[in-house]
């Protein structure tokens, strides 16, 4: 079996197992400072569970073409689309807590868990930006940790949600997720602003 990673080429014994295909990929991904975007396996283009992939086919496997993108490029790309979230995430959070002060409906709640969702993509993306993206972005404030902020505030969240309390859903929202987000579309902007390239993203 083969694995190419831009010009490299690497030999492996057909024994190998799909895991110990994917942890030699991630290793040259990460010396390369690079992110997994796609595989050509065997002339077949696969996107998401590659190891899912590997395993059911491991035996027949010939040739693995990683298609990478560079981490910069990528986390690029990831601050335009926050920035694009945060701008309909923030009036719908006001929307929302006001909303909850009014009573308890579904929609409500379906919006919440929505919200949720979103929050979760944002954490881990202020998570890799504060682990990774300062030596990129000098201009990324590192005076405040968000990752360590998200935290309280999801426990919050759910806390308030696991009790059905209207009110401390409403006021989590007016006094803690709304600030934080603004907070964090201001950095965000700040570094778009100064030191995102914006590729064609279409």
């Amino acid at each position: 079996m083969e694995i190419k990673i831009l010009e490299d080429s690497i030999q492996l014994k057909n024994e190998v197992s799909s895991i110990e295909i994917m942890n030699i990929i991630n290793e040259q991904l990460k010396v390369r400072d690079l992110i997994l975007d796609r595989m050509s396996i065997d002339g077949r283009q696969v996107q998401g569970d590659f190891e899912e992939y590997l395993h059911d086919r491991v035996g027949e496997i010939s040739i693995i073409e990683v298609h990478t993108i560079p981490w910069k490029k990528w986390m690029d790309g990831a601050l335009i689309m926050a920035l694009q979230y945060l701008g309909r995430a923030i009036p719908g959070v006001r929307r929302l807590s006001d909303d909850f002060y009014r009573g308890n409906t579904e929609e409500n709640w379906q919006t919440l868990g929505q919200l949720l969702e979103g929050l979760q993509w944002l954490a881990e993306l202020i998570h890799n930006l504060e682990q990774k993206g300062t030596q990129y972005y000098s201009s990324w404030d590192t005076a405040i940790s968000l990752t360590f902020s998200f935290r309280g505030l999801l426990a919050n969240l759910e806390e308030a949600m696991t009790t059905s309390n209207l009110v401390s859903v409403a006021d989590v929202l007016a006094y803690q997720v709304k600030p934080l987000l603004e907070a964090i579309d201001k950095n965000i902007q700040k570094t778009v602003d100064s030191e995102v390239k914006r590729y064609d993203l279409n």
